[in-house]
């Protein structure tokens, strides 16, 4: 039962809270008092599994986009150039490993906390991953320097809109330039902290023998007969996913206040011959208002979410197909293949979401964070988020329940920014562990490696983590 031992974790967090709903009542709040029902609210057998079912339909896309990215590198791999790009890159890193890993941890921290897209990001991680193992190193080293880096950038979380601004929202925040000093020292301090980690982890593990070392096995990297066809279609459509992912994922309205993209979308769509046949409208579709509900067509970028990434990747993937001559029902096994290789990894995010369904409508946590006081204190207040963080999962989902209802119950507006670091620093700590963090979920399914391992591997560098965290909060609250 070891490979289960993720199942089993996230199992046992579902169960203390049913017992918890057994004994606690649940609360709301109402001004800044958190006010407890006047009776029980107790999960039942019968309502775990109803509640799994309502997880599954809220959150199903979350698999269905990761069957989707691993659909689409299963394609690579069959056009036999994809292997080659990466032994190239992978024989450059082995001639400057430091430079190479120094560089891919900086990344994708920099671009976490200035975009915070979270598993949208997972998008690239297949690719780094690949060269990471394929010049000879472990998997937790592979998903340290890119999952692990995508995390330290939600703890110095600058400009994303999924974090930062959504903190900000709620605490009532203008500018994003709020504390933007203490923001910046976290994401350079933890990532220089990542990346010496990591070195000296891979120089101890230098040590040891052939034998003693972890398999390196990369899942998305299939052994296949390299293709002498040229690279650069392959290098130019993946280009354009990449560009493609960053406009249509940003909030440029909704975060920075640009408009560029709207006033293009509407222009684009616009376009009519004749009269009234807006042309590009109907191809790549018109809003259908089906029932209560409206499926729109394509959206402006900035706006994107899962299912459009998604669609994305089905166009990119029968793109790449046809230019390397891929067999269509090749193309169509790749789906097959992808979902074979991320289907645990779908069944657990769907599992850790029951969690949050049951605190959504069952609100015992609420009643939790009563029990920590009125009165702001770094160390309780640090327990409340990283609960939350594990019980919400999604920082939307912290934000507007777990730390409005913290905001409202401290009623000091003069600690909101002091507030909006700690949380979104917690959030991003607890995501290095949290059962629940659906991108580590998916880092460890992908890479399979072990809860265990991977705790084994990290747990010293999250007490770094956490000093520097507190370090940075106590200043915060002295000047």
């Amino acid at each position: 039962m070891k490979k289960h031992n993720l199942f089993k974790i996230i199992s046992i967090a579902i169960l203390v809270f049913v017992v918890l709903s057994w004994i606690v009542p649940t609360s709301s709040i109402s001004g800044t008092s958190i006010e407890a029902a006047d009776s029980l609210t107790r999960v039942g057998l019968w309502n775990i599994f109803n509640l799994f079912s309502v997880s599954l339909s809220s959150f199903a896309i979350y698999p269905l986009y990761l069957i989707a990215v691993g659909a689409f590198y299963v394609v690579l791999n069959k056009t036999g150039v994809y292997q080659r790009i990466v032994g190239k890159v992978a024989k450059g890193m082995k001639k400057h490993p430091k430079i190479y890993l120094g560089v891919i941890i900086s990344l994708f921290a920099i671009i976490s906390s200035v975009t915070n897209l979270g598993l949208m990001l997972f998008l690239f991680v297949p690719f780094f991953v690949s060269v990471i193992l394929k010049a000879g190193y472990e998997k937790v080293t592979a998903l340290t320097s890119t999952i692990g880096a995508i995390f330290v950038g939600i703890i110095g979380s600058t400009y994303g809109y999924y974090v930062s601004k959504m903190i900000n929202q709620t605490l009532s925040i203008d500018s994003l330039n709020n504390n933007i000093i203490a923001k910046v020292a976290l994401l350079v301090i933890c990532t220089a902290l990542l990346i010496l980690y990591e070195f000296a982890y891979i120089k101890k593990n230098s040590k040891k023998s052939k034998e003693e070392k972890i398999d390196v096995k990369d899942e998305l990297l299939i052994d296949a007969e390299e293709s002498k066809r040229k690279a650069w279609p392959m290098v130019l459509v993946m280009a354009i996913v990449t560009v493609v992912t960053f406009l249509s994922t940003i909030a440029w309205s909704g975060a920075y206040e640009i408009d560029i993209f709207s006033k293009f979308h509407e222009m684009v769509m616009g376009v009519k011959i004749g009269k009234s046949f807006t042309i590009f409208q109907y191809i790549l579709g018109t809003p259908i208002n089906i029932g209560y509900y409206a499926q729109y067509g394509i959206k402006e970028l900035g706006t994107w979410d899962y299912t459009d990434l998604s669609i994305m990747l089905i166009f990119a993937s029968l793109l790449i197909g046809l230019m390397y001559k891929v067999k269509f029902n090749d193309i169509l096994s790749s789906y097959k293949d992808g979902g074979k290789k991320f289907i645990k990894a779908g069944f657990l995010i769907i599992l850790a979401y029951t969690l949050f369904v049951m605190n959504y409508y069952i609100p015992v946590f609420t009643t939790v964070i009563g029990w920590f006081g009125k009165s702001f204190n770094i160390v309780t207040s640090s327990i409340v988020a990283i609960l939350a963080s594990v019980i919400n999962i999604d920082m939307s989902y912290v934000a507007q329940g777990s730390l409005y209802t913290v905001s409202q119950v401290f009623a000091n507006t003069s600690l909101n920014p002091t507030l909006a670091v700690l949380y979104q620093s917690m959030y991003g700590l607890t995501s290095f562990i949290a059962p629940t963090s659906v991108l580590l979920i998916t880092g460890l399914c992908y890479l399979n490696v072990s809860y265990k391992e991977w705790f084994k591997h990290i747990w010293k560098l999250l007490l770094e983590l956490l000093v520097i965290i507190l370090v940075v909060l106590i200043i915060l609250m002295v000047i």
